[in-house]
């Protein structure tokens, strides 16, 4: 079956090369069979009726399933109760597996990501993400090397997802990809993707399409704007708000002991396994020292999955906090899709993001940090079926590490082993953990020849547990007992139906598998046009309201060969901590940096400490930051030291007069505005930092959004959400300084609304006020301030 599905997408490459535009076009038209039976006598001009008739012959050998899945999925439909329909749309798991391939064409894909197997691909509509598997780039052209068959895929997404509640696992489709010139798309690839991933790249033209996670399914959005589009283009019907959608994605790796209860993995040589050597650690940590003997990691993280698993409070801030600055590639951080953070960007670039996630709320970096890591850590523990938000949650903060140089040593560190009973039933890392354990309760057991039954096709075991899936079904709708076994979780399907070595394979899927948990801040308008099923999905968190989504992904099936390299690479990363001396030297937690005392007669403005933390939270380097203070200390040296404390820095405050009379504002119309925008208590009166701020946003450096973020606030001159007509008459008087009559005034204000309101309402929302300044070519030049 995989050999002909490879096929398939082989002969579509090597034909289509073949053909002249007009009829390659007309048969990426054409629906076609997935897997045709008589692919290997197909002729290019075969007409319509024989592919009827082939078509309705292929349609009598499947009616007897597909009305066993028509009756399952028509029993199962009945008992889906207290959701609405657009949830209903969205949770529901499909049981019938598609006769056609959806076809995608190659001018509506981006790059997104891969891994070692996959290529995905996000397509232009923002909705859906195509997932395309990769083969050496020294096979043969226009073929796979490997025999997959995507349709195993897809059966298998169905298994796996009865593991999980409804609403965490998307249902896939299988796709085609359209391109005239495989080769040629691949090229157009190659500069997007990781040096390191160059030696395989797409020869099969048929992929996996799922649901773009990336963004809030359409359920969850307002009913005013479920219309627009998530990556806030204007439209005909805009919103008041211009908070975005981000999307955090975590590989949370396997959740106990790397050695507990694992009698038939042979342990490490000594001394490891007598003493010399600590076996209480997970499987993650151990693997870190083999990833640094091979310079795949620069230092090694200090996350640890127990703590992430473990459900208490304090344990989730410190996995969450270790992911956050190891990131390696198990947390990303994606804005309106798009990858912002990930293990590639320096740290200033997750601060620059907690700025424009909390704009402007007078927190510090700190600050801004912990209730991020707050909100994750509410998210992953959150019970999705419950209604909670007005549960305004208490943040949780963790100490810093203050002695990096004694305690940062692995070798040191013993990982704490979980206890389920404080994971809530219904959470997503629960649900993980639950289906990892199958390795755990089956690998002790498990008859490794019995997974290698098959070495020419890896796959084929799915075949056995989908009829098996297909009778547990059957068996739950008839046997007086459907209603309790047909709901997650399905621990009798696993316990009753599946040999060890299945539960084995079932279980190793959850091993590497990611979290996706995606979020957008509420407005209070847009919170009271909310359903009833997404208030479900509202996390509450220092009075401010987020609507949230969790989607588990990475559920691919693994091959034979999985237990064999899972116990190989167990062994060895075992093997390699068993000698602390190359690892005794780093410092396993981060860089350890230490600074020298300044001598002579130089003056030291700021801590190494202080401009670390300046150059994280703004756009400027050391330098800049050093002359931003020099220009606040110009202006009013009887109050701004030389030499400022942090706490200086925030609370020492220099009159608006003075600040305005710098040279860089002296002439701007809006200083006054400006000032009262950035000033904490928004009088206009600036602390060093505030002045920081001010700087960092008008420089060459700083992003478009928050220029127009700032932008809107200085010309919203009353404070109200909105541009209307007296802003833009204040914004006028100051831009023309009373040139022009008031007549004329009104109507250039009047025109302008005119042009720019997009619902009527006489006044410009954000979404419309960025719509129409992001199109001003000269916007950047001029919102800058050179220091």
């Amino acid at each position: 079956m995989g050999k002909i599905n490879a096929s398939h997408s082989s002969y579509c490459y090597d034909s289509m090369l073949k053909r002249s535009d007009d009829k390659y076009l007309r048969s990426c038209s054409r629906i076609e069979p997935i897997d045709d039976p008589n692919e290997d006598d197909y002729d290019d001009d075969d007409d319509d009726d024989d592919g009827e008739n082939e078509h309705e012959q292929q349609s009598q050998r499947t009616r007897p399933a597909v009305w066993r899945q028509e009756k399952l999925d028509e029993e199962l439909g009945h008992r889906a109760s207290g959701t609405s329909d657009d949830e209903r749309e969205t949770r529901t798991i499909r049981y019938d597996l598609p006769e056609i391939l959806e076809r995608i064409d190659e001018n509506r894909l981006m790059y997104r990501a891969e891994g070692n197997a996959n290529i995905v691909l996000s397509l232009s509509d923002n909705k859906h993400v195509l997932r395309m598997r990769k083969s050496t780039v020294e096979c043969q052209e226009g073929k796979a090397d490997s025999n997959v068959d995507l349709r195993r895929f897809v059966k298998y997404s169905q298994v796996i997802a009865s593991q999980f509640s409804p609403c965490y696992v998307p249902a896939p489709k299988l796709a085609h990809l359209n391109t005239y010139n495989l080769q040629a798309f691949n090229e157009r690839l190659r500069c997007f993707r990781p040096a390191m991933r160059l030696g395989k790249e797409i020869r099969e033209l048929d992929g996996i399409l799922y649901p773009d996670v990336a963004f809030l399914p359409k359920w969850l959005y307002p009913a005013r704007v479920r219309d627009l589009s998530q990556d806030s283009k204007i439209s005909s019907t805009p919103t008041t708000t211009h908070y975005q959608t981000y999307c955090v994605e975590i590989k949370p790796k396997q959740g106990w002991l790397a050695y507990e209860f694992c009698d038939n993995i042979p342990l490490p040589p000594e001394p490891l396994s007598n003493g010399g050597g600590d076996l209480r650690k997970c499987r993650y940590c151990l693997h870190q020292y083999l990833k640094l003997q091979k310079k795949s990691i620069a230092k090694i993280s200090k996350y640890c999955p127990l703590d992430l698993y473990s459900g208490k409070p304090v344990r989730v801030l410190q996995a969450v906090k270790g992911l956050i600055g190891a990131p390696q590639n198990n947390f990303k951080i994606l804005k309106n899709g798009k990858v912002v953070y990930d293990d590639k960007r320096e740290k200033s670039m997750f601060n620059r993001i907690l700025r424009e996630m909390f704009p402007r709320d007078g927190r510090t970096k700190d600050e801004r940090s912990t209730i991020f890591m707050n909100l994750i850590k509410e998210i992953l523990l959150k019970d999705f079926t419950t209604n909670d938000e007005h549960c305004d949650r208490k943040l949780l903060s963790i100490k810093k590490d203050r002695k990096k140089k004694d305690k940062n040593q692995l070798h040191e560190r013993a990982c704490n082993p979980v206890n389920q009973q404080f994971l809530p039933q219904s959470c997503a890392l629960r649900q993980i953990l639950d289906v990892q354990l199958l390795v755990k309760s089956s690998i002790s057991t498990i008859d490794p020849s019995k997974l290698n039954k098959s070495r020419s096709d890896p796959y084929s075991y799915i075949d056995e547990i989908y009829e098996k899936y297909l009778t547990y079904q059957e068996d739950a709708l008839y046997d007086g007992r459907g209603s309790s076994r047909t709901t997650w979780p399905n621990g009798s399907f696993c316990a009753e139906y599946l040999s060890e070595e299945e539960q084995y394979q079932l279980g190793a899927t959850a091993l590497d598998c990611s979290i996706m948990i995606t979020f957008r801040r509420l407005s209070g308008a847009e919170e009271s046009s909310l359903t009833d099923a997404a208030r479900n999905h509202i996390v509450s968190i220092e009075g401010m309201k987020f609507i949230v989504n969790v989607t588990i992904t990475d559920l691919d099936p693994k091959s034979h060969k999985h237990y064999a390299k899972y116990v190989e690479q167990l062994a060895s990363s075992a093997s390699v901590g068993n000698d602390p001396s190359p690892f005794s030297r780093c410092c396993a937690f981060g860089r350890c940096t230490h600074y020298g005392q300044t001598m002579g007669n130089k003056v030291v403005t700021f801590t190494d400490q202080q401009l670390e933390d300046y150059q994280d939270c703004t756009f400027f380097t050391r330098k800049e930051i050093l002359r931003v203070h020099q220009r606040f200390h110009e202006a009013s040296p009887d109050l701004v030291p030389v030499i400022m404390t942090e706490g200086q820095a925030s609370t020492i405050q220099v009159p608006r007069e003075r600040i305005e009379r710098l040279p860089e504002l002296v002439e701007n119309p809006f200083k006054g505005r400006m000032c009262e925008a950035f000033s904490r208590d928004g009088d206009g009166n600036l602390t060093f930092e505030d002045f920081l701020d001010l700087l960092s946003v008008f420089s060459e450096q700083a992003p478009r959004d928050i220029k127009v973020y700032y932008a809107f606030k200085i010309y919203d001159y009353d404070r109200d959400g909105f541009i209307g007509q007296s802003d833009l008459l204040n914004v006028i008087t100051a831009l023309t300084r009373n040139e022009l009559s008031l007549e004329e005034h009104q109507q250039i204000a009047e025109k302008v609304i005119e042009e720019a309101d997009v619902d009527g309402d006489g006044k410009l929302s954000y979404l419309e006020f960025e719509h129409v300044i992001t199109r001003a070519p000269d916007f950047i030049s001029t919102f800058h301030i050179r220091i």
